[in-house]
């Protein structure tokens, strides 16, 4: 049954650490620049900086791994 504590640990603390830090600035800046590619009719530098941003694409790896994580145990029951 603790193995439902720890998932329920590594979760929150990945949203919680990820979302504010990461994903909401990022996706800030995101829009902007896809706004300003609306505008102009074309992809922009600023959108293709947007899409290859490395921190958003290191805070979805870290999704993954803890997601792949919470399935082990989920599979496993270790404890």
């Amino acid at each position: 049954m603790n193995w439902i504590l720890v998932s329920l640990a590594l979760f929150v603390l990945m949203q919680v650490a990820l979302v504010p830090t990461i994903f909401i600035p990022s996706g800030r800046v995101f829009g902007a620049a896809w706004e300003a590619a609306k505008a102009l009719g074309r992809r922009t530098a600023e959108l293709q900086a947007a899409f290859e941003n490395p921190t958003v694409r290191t805070g979805h790896v870290v999704e993954f791994i803890t997601m792949f994580v919470v399935l082990a145990l989920m599979v496993f029951n270790p404890f």
